[in-house]
Order: C-alpha cells, then structure tokens, then sequence
C-alpha cells in the first residue's frame, strides 16, 4: 500500500521517534508541536511543520496522537467536530479506546503502544482497533507501523502488557548495556571497545532470536560449554537475581499501566458528561 501523508499530533520523545521512523521508512509525514524547537528538530529530519494543530486533521491517511496521558483527552476533546470521519490513533499509554472514542466520537480510532525505537526503524508496536475500522484503515496502520519496526494487533488487555515489554523496554536494555560496558572497563577494555561490542551482541542476539526460530534458551546453550567462562558467568547473574528481577519489572511496569488507565477512567467517570 501506498501512503500520501500522514500527521503525528506531538513531538515528544515518543511523538519524535515515531516522526523520524515514519520519514525513515519514506513517509510523508507532518507534524505539530507547541514547542518551536520540537518542530525544528523534526524539519531537519524531513517531516513538515503544521502551525496550527486543526492543520493536522484534514487530507491524511492518518492522524497520530502522540501526547501524555492527562493532555490527550481534553485536546482531542476540543477537535472532535474537526477529526469526523478521520482515523485516528493514539500513542499514549494508559487512555483506553472506550475515552478516546468518547472524546471523539465521529473518528474511527486505534489504540498503539510503541517505543523509542521506532526512531531507527526496530520498534515493536502492539495495536488494537475499534470496530468500526475498515480494511483500508487496518492497512494504513499495518504500512506505517511495519515501517518502523515489526508489528501485531491485538486485544486491547493485552497493550498494558505491552507497555510493561515493549514500551518501557528500552530503558531495561539500556540498563543492561550499561552494566556490559562497565563489565568491560573493568576487565580492562576501552570505554568505547566495550559500548561497541556490547552493544552489537544484544543486537546480534536479538536477530539470531527473530530470524532463527529457536527459543533463546536454545541459543544460550549452545554458548555455555562445560566448565567454561560462559556458565560460570550465568551463575554469578542467577545468583544476583538478574532474570528474577527483569521479570519482576515487567510485571511491575504492567500493573503500573492498568493501575493508571483505571485512575483515569475512575477520574472521568465522577465528572459530569458532556453534552452535545
């Protein structure tokens, strides 16, 4: 499928990301910020500016929202007479498709949870979709999320899920590459040697995993010899509680998002409705 353009509504460290990917993956993407340096950045990426946010409604396949939690709903809120008939969606964790749908009732809306990683085009989203989404919409979606990395729809239970994998994710692996590089330095390696080769091995270990087909388990047998270097390594970090402690965190980074969604559907539910 071929895309004419595209707008992504926010150009934060998500909105941002998603902005470069898009242009990356040969999107015609344009963008609208409050902030005059955000679009700035995104200009000197290849996306178009947008001066005004009504701008970004009109004339394209899609409409990102890429904005918090506690912002999204009143802006969308204020345009739901603009956004009829538009498909729209939401990048932000947390809202589910029920209030977006509510604050907009006239577009057809997807609800995504991506990262930052979308920026260099390897992102994972996971998207769900209200029922009014045609086959040409579930198209759209596909094209722009493929182009940035791998995606799936799904049910929207399962996006918290996400969130805790996915969308928090890098900054476990990040984590993690930090803790690689300052195992190097202390093994006498250059700062830079030990970013380079840390860094390529995650990302090796990742593709092996996606393109091979084998559980990682397989995989990090067949590194571990006996009595070698490898399973003396993996007894140290079992003992440190390594993979106790990422599992701990995704789960805890989930229950986080479903603890939030709630707070705010709780919030939205005391106040009165709006009335046409």
């Amino acid at each position: 499928m071929v895309l004419n353009k595209v707008s992504v509504i926010g150009a934060g460290a998500l909105g941002g990301a998603v902005v470069e990917g898009l242009v990356r993956g040969g999107v015609s993407v344009w963008v609208y910020d409050t902030n005059p340096s955000r679009l700035e950045a995104m200009s000197q990426l290849g996306a178009n500016e947008l001066s005004d946010i009504e701008q970004g409604f009109s004339g394209f396949d899609v409409v990102f929202w890429a904005l918090k939690p506690h912002l999204i709903l009143p802006i969308i809120g204020e345009n739901r007479d603009k956004l009829v008939g538009s498909l729209c969606c939401s990048l932000a964790a947390c809202v589910d498709l029920e209030l977006l749908s509510k604050a907009a009732p006239g577009a057809r809306w997807a609800r995504a949870m991506t990262n930052i990683c979308a920026s260099v085009c390897r992102a994972f989203t996971g998207y769900a979709l209200s029922s009014d989404i045609s086959e040409r919409d579930k198209d759209i979606l596909s094209c722009c999320f493929d182009s940035i990395g791998l995606s799936q729809t799904m049910a929207e239970q399962d996006l918290d899920g996400i969130t805790g994998v996915a969308g928090s994710g890098p900054a476990y692996v990040f984590t993690i590459l930090e803790s690689f590089i300052q195992g190097g330095l202390a093994s006498g390696l250059s700062a830079e040697v030990s970013l380079r080769a840390a860094a390529m091995t995650l990302i090796g270990s990742s593709e092996l995993v996606l393109k091979g087909g084998d559980h990682p388990g397989a995989y990090k047998d067949r590194v571990c010899t006996p009595a070698g270097t490898t399973i003396d390594a993996l007894r140290v970090l079992e003992a440190g509680g390594l993979r106790t402690s990422i599992i701990d965190g995704v789960v805890k980074a989930t229950e986080k998002s479903r603890q939030v969604g709630e707070a705010l559907r709780e919030s939205l539910s005391s106040k009165p409705s709006d009335k046409d």
